[in-house]
């Protein structure tokens, strides 16, 4: 995790960015976490969607989905019968990422952050759809708890792509946080 992180780091210093509004989902929040935890210093607010501090279950007790269809747990149930051409189009994207999948998803289950949550005193927002069936909402929850004044804003309804299901209002919450965050700037 801490490679994904030093990553974000160096694009940071090529784009001579020094502090920044971090804003992570899913496997990207437990990187968006490693970067605050490693680098502080360039973090100016962290937004973390849908993710978990590692070391406890990810999965969602409701997490089936047929066999091979694996990519339909990023969806609430309402919102894949409701927007068959816009799944159509994700799980064309993911099918071509197995590689990528595969390195992700060792990284996240030997990563656990669970020591560290309380160093971290930039602001905080945790973001989490309710019906999240790839991620529980309860790694959310703990998640704001762990981490002193965070916010917790859950998407009622809402699935693990909660940004492809409710765009507006994951963008609301965000942008209301950033704005009371940005230290001064526009």
């Amino acid at each position: 995790m801490r490679a994904y992180a030093d990553d974000a780091v160096a694009v940071l210093d090529e784009l001579l960015l020094e502090r920044v509004h971090v804003y992570g989902h899913s496997f990207g929040g437990q990187v968006a976490l490693e970067l605050a935890f490693e680098h502080p210093e360039r973090v100016r607010t962290l937004v973390l969607g849908a993710t978990r501090l590692g070391g406890e279950p990810a999965n969602a007790p409701r997490a089936h989905a047929p066999l091979g269809r694996p990519w339909e747990l990023l969806y609430s149930r309402g919102f894949l019968e409701a927007h068959p051409e816009e799944i159509r189009a994700d799980r064309d994207a993911l099918t071509r990422r197995h590689d990528v999948e595969r390195r992700q998803a060792a990284a996240s289950r030997e990563w656990d952050a669970r020591d560290r949550a309380a160093a971290l005193s930039m602001p905080v927002l945790v973001l989490h759809g309710t019906d999240d069936r790839l991620v529980d909402p309860a790694n959310g929850r703990r998640l704001a708890e762990a981490i002193p004044g965070a916010e917790l804003a859950l998407l009622d309804g809402a699935g693990h792509a909660y940004g492809s299901e409710v765009p507006e209002a994951a963008a609301a919450i965000v942008l209301d946080f950033v704005r009371r965050h940005r230290g001064g700037q526009a």
